[in-house]
């Protein structure tokens, strides 16, 4: 495999770990906001 190809799904595989832990903490604060209201 390329290296620029190699980099560029690094790159993705780091994105989507990024997009799951934003939906997870956005997950966590809603249940926060509930538990607290």
């Amino acid at each position: 495999m390329p290296l620029r190809a190699r980099q560029t799904h690094t790159l993705q595989q780091e994105l989507h770990t990024l997009s799951g832990t934003r939906q997870t903490y956005r997950e966590v604060l809603a249940m926060a906001l509930e538990h607290n209201s």
